[in-house]
């Protein structure tokens, strides 16, 4: 009994100082520690170069309703865009003149309305006489 006690005491030293000698190994160095340098100035020595396609994060797909020459262009290639920025003016040259005849057209058919109606009038008149 007394052989097996010692066997166990000598094996529980061992493994008590290779678990310390572990310890002081690896827990690293006692402080911080830092490297400092002379701030220089020269030429870059490493270049990076890759190979492939850069692809956008979002692409969103714009279209107009109506089509036009644009005047000015707000937003290019890849600029970021916010919900209801204006991205593009479109010439309203066109528009507009196409406004203009049809207020046009509206003015001429009053006209003929009014028209017909002096007619009328005057045809009323001259049954009565």
């Amino acid at each position: 009994m007394q052989r097996k006690t010692v066997l166990i005491a000598a094996g529980a030293s061992v493994a008590l100082a290779a678990g310390l000698g572990a310890w002081l190994l690896l827990r690293g160095p006692a402080g911080i520690q830092y490297r400092t340098a002379t701030v220089g100035h020269g030429d870059i020595d490493i270049t990076v170069s890759a190979t492939g396609n850069p692809n956008a994060v979002v692409t969103v797909q714009v279209g107009t309703q109506v089509s036009g020459i644009i005047l000015a262009l707000f937003a290019d290639f890849n600029t970021k865009v916010t919900r209801g920025q204006l991205i593009a003016q479109i010439d309203p040259a066109p528009f507009q003149a196409k406004v203009d005849q049809a207020k046009d057209n509206v003015d001429a058919a009053k006209a003929a309305v009014a028209n017909a109606q002096s007619v009328e009038i005057k045809k009323e008149i001259k049954n009565l006489k």
